[in-house]
């Protein structure tokens, strides 16, 4: 689940990153709109990854808890 949600967010930016080089080749921007733009998507890609990542660890840590308070109690009723 990880790797498809960081994977999803790689392959947004990827395509992002194509566009604005295509659009400025064609020379529809400025080379400083250009490294603005450029930036911009970074820092936006920087930060949702950021925000997934701490989503995802915070899911996995939770589950990994459920698991764990599963165990023990089965094995208290064992007892």
């Amino acid at each position: 689940m990880r790797k498809e949600k960081l994977s999803e967010l790689d392959d947004e930016y990827i395509k992002e990153i194509k566009f604005l080089k295509q659009v400025q080749s064609k020379r529809q921007i400025s080379g400083e709109e250009f490294q603005k733009r450029l930036r911009d998507i970074q820092t936006e890609y920087k930060t949702k990854k950021d925000i997934e990542t701490t989503q995802l660890t915070k899911t996995e840590e939770s589950k990994k808890l459920k698991v764990e308070r599963k165990n023990k109690l089965s094995k208290l009723e064992t007892e």
